[in-house]
């Protein structure tokens, strides 16, 4: 039983850097960009989807203008789904807290994101990729001793 707890003490304590290295990270994001989700005006099927285009295009450029920003992207579609139109929008000289500050009390805005950097890990590989997986690992490991040792001592009684 004793061999049980200081195998069980030092899985423990091997795997505390891989969960401590899955808490606390912050993404990272562009600086001086934005995304701001707007109220949208209300798709009508009589319009079309080219003309509602146009005009989420059209209010999207206009919020740009009015604080002075490059607008990057427009999402039409998803405002036709949901009745919210999301917005890429960035400054050369202005930081993205600023940004946040400078936009939120604007009456149209529902919210405003930092834009965060999002990398795709192209093939995960559970045994090396560290964080949660080593988590799993360790915890398979743990139940795994902690079997063997109450299967032994069923063996030897």
């Amino acid at each position: 039983m004793k061999n049980v707890l200081i195998c069980t003490f030092l899985i423990i304590l091997f795997s505390c850097p891989a969960i401590a290295g899955t808490i606390g990270d912050v993404p990272e994001y562009v600086e001086g960009s934005v995304f701001v989700t707007l109220y949208a005006p209300k798709y009508e099927e009589s319009v079309g989807m080219d003309v509602y285009s146009q005009l989420i295009l059209e209010q999207a450029e206009a919020f740009a203008k009015k604080y002075g920003l490059v607008l990057d992207f427009t999402t039409p579609e998803k405002a036709k789904l949901s009745g919210n139109s999301i917005i890429g929008l960035s400054s050369e000289d202005k930081s993205t807290e600023e940004l946040i500050k400078e936009l939120t009390p604007d009456p149209d805005v529902i919210s405003i994101t930092p834009n965060y950097i999002r990398t795709p890990d192209p093939k995960p590989d559970k045994s090396s990729s560290g964080g949660c997986n080593a988590c799993y690992d360790s915890i398979f490991l743990l139940a795994s001793v902690i079997l063997l040792a109450l299967n032994r001592k069923k063996l030897i009684e």
